[in-house]
């Protein structure tokens, strides 16, 4: 299938930006003179990345939501830019690989691949930009940066309407995004607590049991959800 010549170029402007906020992070990571926050990071790496397979099918759409955003959130309020995108590109790329028939991965598009990378790299900058250590800003930021132009490529390789679109995958993503944001917050506002960084943890189970209601509302309604 040949892409819309607008497909390309919407895949393109955001290759540039994801581009621009890499060089920014490093540049950033340079000036900053910084170490690593070792565990931290790291811990938040394991469980997007773990995370990164339980995803949803949403229902009259093309694409799918994961359930590691809490990891994601906490990453950008918590970390600096470099390390948050350190944590996210690798899921996000784990989350481009399709499930097989034999429950293996087959191979990824490339163009696809390159427009999810590039949104999230851009998402996890703005995020970070405009939100900083406050998850609600950062949440909303990474919502529309995120939902935006998911939407406009469908809208484009589909012919349907965009803000219809956007409107659609909003009210299906919202609830989690809100979710997500909760289950931020509570560790951004405990990072003086001995439970601090094993709070992410606890919250597996939750978005756990958050997959599996969406997968049993999706079954219900005859719309598989996929992995």
């Amino acid at each position: 299938m040949t892409l819309p010549k607008k497909a390309i170029a919407l895949t393109g402007l955001m290759t540039l930006g994801a581009l621009a906020t890499i060089a920014w992070a490093v540049s950033a990571m340079q000036h900053a003179g910084q170490p690593m926050h070792d565990y931290r990071a790291l811990a938040l790496f394991v469980l997007a990345f773990i995370n990164a397979r339980l995803k949803l099918k949403l229902p009259g759409l093309t694409g799918n939501m994961a359930v590691n955003l809490p990891f994601l959130l906490i990453a950008i309020t918590q970390l600096s830019l470099w390390e948050a995108l350190l944590v996210a590109l690798p899921a996000c790329a784990l989350q481009c690989f399709p499930k097989t028939a034999s429950g293996g991965l087959g191979k990824p598009k490339p163009i696809q691949m390159l427009f999810n990378l590039s949104t999230t790299a851009v998402a996890v900058g703005g995020a970070h930009l405009a939100g900083g250590r406050f998850v609600i800003l950062a949440t909303a930021c990474f919502f529309l940066i995120q939902t935006v132009p998911v939407a406009g490529i469908i809208a484009i390789t589909e012919g349907r309407g965009l803000v219809k679109l956007w409107c659609q995958i909003a009210n299906l993503s919202f609830p989690f995004y809100v979710l997500s944001a909760g289950i931020a917050s509570l560790v951004v506002g405990s990072t003086e607590s001995q439970l601090a960084w094993q709070l992410p943890i606890i919250g597996v189970p939750v978005l756990y049991a958050v997959y599996r209601s969406y997968q049993t509302y999706f079954g219900e309604n005859r719309l598989a959800p996929t992995r």
